[in-house]
């Protein structure tokens, strides 16, 4: 809907089809090929648009993986959100995302090596931090702390899921033990 509370014009949806064919187009040649190998005519062969449309969208490739970053964000990372998180429901919690990540791998990759990926993680680790914060004794190490960021996290993900072929499942279950760790550990260190 737009501002006036009207549907979209059939070609305001084309275009926001056309731009999103590209961006997808993009994360897949991202995931099969690495990104920064990824070119604009490849792009505009996938994703059927050619490469002046895309250069409407996107002024540079930097633009697009940019907003391919953006975009997986939007997807995959945070359908769901750990920011209630407990010990009891980590678990079920990673599971989530994770599988939500796995359905987006290429999205994943494309958030980890364009600048516009970096800006996010940079920006999510303040929440991130309190969020982990926030299951720990208080006064914790701030070490422990970065320590559940860094397990729960997409490289993470990457790490267990992409390159050591586990699945999503298996490996939040996975990260959900060292994070009950690192807990029990911190529990211990306070009393």
């Amino acid at each position: 809907m737009n501002n006036a509370g009207q549907e979209p014009s059939l070609r305001a949806r084309q275009l926001d089809e056309r731009r999103a064919a590209v961006l997808d187009a993009y994360l897949e040649l991202a995931h099969r090929q690495g990104a920064m190998t990824v070119s604009i005519p490849a792009v505009a062969e996938l994703s059927g648009v050619s490469v002046r449309t895309i250069y409407r969208y996107f002024p540079s490739k930097s633009e697009l993986q940019e907003a391919a970053s953006f975009r997986m964000s939007e997807q995959a990372l945070f359908g769901g959100s750990m920011n209630d998180s407990t010990a009891d429901n980590l678990t079920d919690q990673l599971k989530m995302l994770w599988s939500g990540l796995a359905d987006n791998i290429p999205a994943v990759i494309a958030e980890r090596t364009s600048p516009a990926g970096r800006d996010i993680r940079t920006t999510r680790l303040v929440s991130a931090r309190k969020t982990a914060a926030a299951g720990l004794p208080p006064g914790a190490n701030p070490e422990t702390v970065d320590l559940i960021v860094a397990v729960t996290s997409s490289s993470m993900f990457l790490e267990l899921v992409e390159r050591m072929d586990h699945p999503p499942e298996v490996a939040a279950q996975m990260a959900a033990r060292v994070v009950d760790l690192l807990i029990e550990d911190e529990k211990a260190g306070t009393k």
